[in-house]
């Protein structure tokens, strides 16, 4: 993705409610304990986050449900594993 025009968030429940509308993501940074996923800025991002920021977001349960399992699924598979050596 083009830096410009790019909304980011580190909120998966948000992430889930913008996937869920169709809008193509890029996980752009993983850490042990964060992902951001990075979107394209279009009309329809900005209506999913200002709808979403109050209160106000309406979508299928099952559907958003669904994309946040996904999203779930996929940053495990990618994020670095927690070394066990800090287990004490």
């Amino acid at each position: 993705m083009a830096e410009t025009g790019v909304f980011r968030t580190d909120d998966m429940a948000l992430a889930a409610a913008i996937a869920v509308s169709g809008r193509k993501y890029e996980v752009t940074k993983l850490t042990d304990t964060m992902a951001t996923w990075s979107f394209e800025q279009d009309a329809e991002v900005e209506r999913v986050v200002n709808e979403y920021m109050r209160w106000e977001l309406q979508c299928e349960v099952r559907s958003y449900l669904a994309k946040h399992a996904e999203l779930r699924r996929e940053i495990y598979k990618i994020m670095p594993r927690r070394s066990d050596a800090s287990v004490g």
